[in-house]
């Protein structure tokens, strides 16, 4: 039988109960069409739900809901929620939950948090390469600030990248996560610290589509990335194994990718 059937008999014999899965985000979404398609395509009789964020303590009122059987949080909130008992290792050390799920203990549901953009990330830069063509090579990461690069920086440190050099902001003392996840990286604070870096294995843009345009002209500093081509979660891959991978949503300011490409 395929997960579809069973998934389909469980819940014929009510051993499967139906839940609402909510996708709470503070724009619209493409991503709820995909939920939906996977629900249907499993045999899952699950409701999905889109709603706004709203204003603070919306979230946990959502969680509260007796059918609650999860949430998907765009833009993430931070790992610290009282209502949130229990976190992921990814969740923790990176410092933002984008995805909450509900479990059933002997004392009742209880919800963890996890982050689940990382894996996304992973995935796209394993796609065409071993994850052994990353080791020990200098990657760069493009961000407003350290909350928004900081699940960037963990999928990188999974593949076990050298240096990882910062652009936009500065991995302070109050950076979200666990400290270890910043160690061993390093902001540049000039031109004359970006010519002192060796060429990076792969550039990560965490800029908000409106300032997407400010990573082109680090990719150009490193020369054109010939023999790009679109991949999986808007990246570019060059013929000499170098990846760009641009993480906006939505219409960009510039077009970086065409950069990227050469």
């Amino acid at each position: 039988m395929s997960a579809a059937e069973i998934n389909g008999a469980l819940a014929t014999m009510s051993q499967l109960p139906r839940k609402t899965i909510f996708a709470i985000t503070s724009r619209p979404s493409a991503q709820t069409a995909f939920f939906e398609k996977c629900f249907n395509e499993l045999g899952l009789t699950h409701r999905l739900s889109a709603v706004d964020r709203g204003p603070k303590g919306n979230i946990e009122s959502f969680c509260s809901q007796p059918d609650f059987g999860g949430a998907y949080l765009n833009p993430p909130i931070a790992a610290a929620q009282a209502y949130i008992p229990q976190l992921s290792d990814a969740a923790r050390a990176i410092g933002a939950i984008d995805t909450i799920t509900a479990h059933v203990t002997a004392g009742g549901s209880q919800l963890i948090g996890d982050n689940a953009m990382w894996k996304g990330i992973r995935a796209t830069l394993t796609r065409d390469f071993a994850p052994a063509a990353y080791h020990g090579r200098a990657a760069i990461v493009v961000a407003s600030s350290a909350d928004d690069a900081s699940t960037s920086v963990f999928a990188l440190r999974s593949l076990n990248v050298g240096t990882i050099y910062t652009v936009g902001f500065r991995a302070g003392e109050h950076a979200p996560g666990a400290a270890g996840l910043w160690q061993g990286s390093e902001a540049f604070t000039g031109v004359e610290s970006v010519k002192r870096v060796e060429m990076p294995v792969v550039v990560v843009s965490a800029l908000p589509p409106s300032r997407s345009h400010l990573v082109q002209p680090l990719l150009r500093h490193f020369g054109a990335w010939p023999g790009a081509k679109r991949a999986t979660g808007k990246a570019a891959e060059s013929g000499s194994g170098r990846i760009f991978v641009d993480l906006a949503s939505g219409p960009r300011k510039g077009d970086p990718r065409a950069v990227a490409e050469g």
